[in-house]
């Protein structure tokens, strides 16, 4: 009787006529012969208990030899779990250290690749809602009841605009440094950078906030992606304006905590946006990519600071930047066990928790107020079975999971896995996001070939 999930967890494939395969469970990769292919698609078609009653041939028994030595391995993950489940309770309840408070979904921009401009009816609009400061307080009292086991504890605010509510941020501040007496906070938010007085610099100086700007870069690019929403008009003027402001006030402020984020777009170069901040002493840059859910506050991959420049945009957006992770992936040899987990998916609540308008908890900003991912509220705090849910996202798609030859590359979040259109949380969805993440790790193989990294 043949063997249930009998058939080995491998990749084949062909690079510039030669022949490759990668074992997952052994995480290696082997240059082979064209007949050594052959044989191993019989395998893979058969299964190992099928293949070894096959005709016998001298190809076959390198085959069989290398089983023996432990390739080739099926059916090696039993159970798709999060290790950190048996502990959600626990971290949730005392561990969380980043609180990101949305105390506005207004914003005097209109920047036309936010989500948030449109009536897509996916995410909140902008509009005139602010947190009130009832809202906010509880959210400061639930971090401090939460966070008894962090070390450090830091505070980011986020819009729409955040400083259109620079009253209840004031205010918050005063609250955090009240009632954390003891642990260090650090604060920090998004700004489009329009919005600059005398009082707010005193403030992001006398608390240390680090300050991102969105913005894009010269007058021409700025002027194309970022106008004002009142007027139709052109932001760059007002926006250098304040950067130049900033750094007059306090350079040595400056240089450490503000750092701004262009969004590029591909037909944009980003050797010159580049040049543009960093001929103005900005060397924190963060680039951002444009996608479809409006990425105007997704950080994506600084540059390194004590370089101060990247060569080009791909190597941000495209391959290259994933590979630094896909490298270190490979480099781990050890052993998967029979219950087993991708990576990605954080514990909600705890690595981060954004709270926005009403109240409601998210995991993170970057998934904004999707239901899929609603969490609890200021009220009756987290549902714990949701976070539970989030973590072990894996099983979303537990059959293919087991199966992957990519799982030890896997890295998703749960952005990846909401269905924005029914706002639940999707197979689906995720199996695009995993087709598309495998392609990405067959080109890390590749490169790694180019580089004469595959064992004979």
């Amino acid at each position: 009787m043949k063997i249930v999930n009998d058939r080995p967890i491998i990749k084949l494939f062909t690079h510039k006529k030669n022949y490759f395969v990668y074992d997952t469970y052994t995480n290696s990769l082997l240059n082979i012969s064209k007949e050594h292919y052959k044989e191993l698609c019989i395998l893979l078609n058969k299964g190992v208990s099928e293949y070894v009653a096959t005709e016998d041939n001298s190809t076959k028994q390198d085959i069989l030899l290398l089983i023996k030595k432990g390739f080739f391995k099926a059916g090696f993950v039993n159970t798709i779990e999060h290790p950190l489940i048996p502990f959600v309770a626990q971290l949730t309840d005392n561990c969380l250290h980043e609180l990101v408070i949305q105390v506005t979904q207004d914003c005097n921009f209109n920047c036309r690749y936010c989500t948030f401009a449109t009536e897509n009816g996916f995410d909140h609009t902008h509009n005139k809602k602010e947190m009130s400061w009832e809202i906010a307080r509880k959210a400061i009292d639930y971090l401090y009841n939460h966070s008894s086991n962090a070390y450090e504890i830091s505070i980011y605010f986020y819009g729409g605009e955040p400083l259109l509510n620079f009253t209840l941020i004031k205010k918050i501040v005063s609250y955090t440094q009240k009632i954390f007496k003891i642990k260090n906070v650090k604060y920090g938010m998004t700004i489009n950078g329009s919005i600059m007085t005398d009082e707010m610099i005193d403030f992001f100086i006398e608390y240390d906030f680090h300050i991102a700007m969105s913005f894009d870069g010269n007058k021409d690019v700025q002027n194309k992606h970022r106008k004002f929403s009142s007027s139709g008009g052109g932001t760059f003027d007002v926006v250098s304006q304040n950067v130049e402001k900033i750094k007059s006030v306090n350079p040595l402020y400056f240089e450490q905590q503000i750092s701004v984020m262009p969004v590029i777009f591909d037909d944009e170069d980003f050797e010159e946006v580049e040049k543009y901040f960093l001929d103005r002493g900005i060397k924190n840059i963060t680039p951002l990519n444009v996608n479809l859910r409006g990425i105007d506050y997704k950080l994506q991959v600084p540059i390194n600071k004590k370089e101060g420049k990247i060569s080009t945009f791909k190597s941000i957006e495209g391959i290259n930047s994933i590979f630094v992770d896909f490298e270190k992936y490979y480099n781990d040899k050890i052993e998967i066990n029979s219950s087993w987990h991708h990576n990605g998916p954080c514990v909600a609540g705890v690595n981060r928790l954004f709270v926005d308008i009403y109240g409601r908890f998210f995991p993170c900003e970057k998934i904004c107020e999707n239901k899929a991912a609603l969490l609890g509220d200021v009220e009756n705090g987290i549902n714990l079975s949701k976070v539970v849910e989030l973590l072990n996202i894996g099983r979303l798609s537990e059959k293919s999971c087991k199966n992957c030859w990519a799982m030890r590359f896997c890295n998703f979040c749960i952005d990846q896995c909401i269905d924005v259109e029914t706002g639940t949380l999707s197979s689906e969805t995720k199996e695009i996001y995993c087709n598309l993440h495998k392609l990405k790790v067959l080109d890390f193989f590749k490169n790694k070939i180019d580089q004469g990294d595959a064992y004979e």
